[in-house]
């Protein structure tokens, strides 16, 4: 069986999906067990009046995807900034897509995923392209400083980061690798 990466909600299987082996324990979990288990009663109550498991799966990833589209936008300013300014806020999308994703998952929702949680605010493509590029570099300079204790980065930025970003600006992995070839 295939594992599907629950940075976009289980519709595609990403890099990040592939190297994942197991669920995180609960003490590792982005979200408390309480308010997982308020989400979980909050959707039997809506399947008991009748919604079902895809229509709740559809309002869950576009509730997501709305409040996705004021942190992208937030971001975009700082491709006029240094480097440096782009981490935090795009570390706050990566942040939410974490935690909507690990609640999707706790909930069941996963098998009946439609379409992929993605931005679709204002900012253009390109626009969408710098920012990635400019994550991914961070990535890559993380890893390269990671023997380094001095060289700590403020924002952690990991490879299942870089991946959920790719999915949530819908870069193929084709431009992902250009891009990161650019840097």
């Amino acid at each position: 069986a295939a594992v599907v990466s629950h940075y976009d909600f289980g519709v595609r299987e990403t890099a990040a999906a592939k190297v994942r082996a197991e669920e995180p324990a609960a003490a590792d979990a982005p979200i408390p067990e309480e308010d997982v288990a308020d989400l979980r009663k909050a959707l039997d109550a809506a399947t008991n009046a009748g919604v079902d498991p895809a229509t709740a799966a559809n309002t869950f990833a576009d509730v997501t995807n709305a409040a996705l589209v004021p942190l992208v936008d937030a971001a975009v300013p700082s491709l006029k900034q240094g480097d440096a300014e782009s981490l935090a806020p795009l570390s706050e999308v990566v942040a939410l897509a974490s935690v909507a994703g690990f609640a999707f998952d706790a909930l069941g929702l996963v098998p009946f995923a439609g379409t992929p949680v993605v931005y679709e605010g204002r900012a253009s493509r390109s626009q969408l392209q710098s920012l990635f590029a400019r994550y991914a570099a961070a990535g890559v300079a993380a890893g390269l400083a990671e023997d380094d204790a001095d060289a700590a980065p403020e924002v952690s930025v990991d490879i299942a980061a870089v991946d959920t970003l790719q999915a949530i600006f819908q870069i193929s992995d084709k431009q992902a690798d250009r891009l990161a070839q650019q840097v």
